[in-house]
């Protein structure tokens, strides 16, 4: 039997600091600027808004569309899922943190 096996990239690269209009956001996701409105709307990701209709997002949130754009293309999972998994994924990384402080405290 194949087995296929999927890694999820627990360690983000680093990100310049700052953030982007959504079309801008968009272009560096590869998706239609109305993919990130819906993210947005389904609360995957959060922009920093600076009025009503007017929001930026931040270069964080553009690493975790193309985590989620990857999980929907290479696993098929949906997006509910999608962002499930994704703050699994950040919850396992922030507890590696903590056993590594702990580990150093000994």
């Amino acid at each position: 039997m194949n087995e296929r096996r999927y890694q999820i990239a627990l360690s983000a690269p680093q990100l310049r600091e700052g953030a982007e209009i959504i079309e801008v956001a968009a272009q560096l996701c590869g998706v239609h600027p109305s993919v990130l409105q819906r993210f947005v709307d389904l609360g995957l990701i959060e922009p920093i808004r600076y009025g009503p209709d007017q929001y930026r997002i931040t270069h964080s949130s553009i690493l975790r569309v193309k985590r989620i754009e990857r999980l929907r293309r290479d696993l098929g999972v949906n997006l509910l899922g999608a962002g499930i998994i994704l703050d699994l994924v950040d919850k396992i990384e922030e507890l590696r943190r903590e056993v590594e402080q702990l580990r150093c405290r000994l």
